[in-house]
């Protein structure tokens, strides 16, 4: 993660009484907190996620800008799922791909791409 913008400060949260949930306590031991970036970095079911606070009032929208760096090389494809939260409203997407300069001319994708997100989408780029 190389920025991460939009985010509440985190809140602190005790932890509770009683023996957690086996599933909970996994998940609890894949997840730090970058305090710079106020962001949660995770594995769940094979995916690195990014997460964070964000307090907002009814009818209020914001923005959150996350910048990364793919933690491995990448040869003639990418791609990317985007899993929308169920029962969670619409909302804007952006994506901005940026290539080696040797690939431009083979670049078959937008750059950049704007959508309304709905629904779960699969978004890929492929190159010769």
């Amino acid at each position: 993660l190389v920025s991460a913008e939009g985010f509440d400060p985190s809140p602190f949260f005790e932890k509770g009484e009683g023996e957690p949930d086996p599933d909970i306590a996994e998940w609890e031991r894949n997840i730090t907190l970058d305090f710079e970036k106020q962001t949660y970095i995770g594995r769940e079911s094979a995916y690195t996620f990014f997460a964070g606070w964000m307090d907002l009032s009814p009818g209020e929208s914001r923005t959150v800008e996350l910048r990364y760096i793919l933690p491995f090389a990448i040869d003639k494809s990418y791609s990317l799922l985007l899993q929308k939260q169920a029962g969670a409203p619409a909302f804007d997407f952006a994506l901005y791909l940026e290539v080696p300069q040797e690939w431009q001319q083979a670049f078959s994708y937008p750059a950049e791409f704007q959508a309304s997100v709905d629904t779960d989408r699969f978004y890929g780029a492929v190159w010769q």
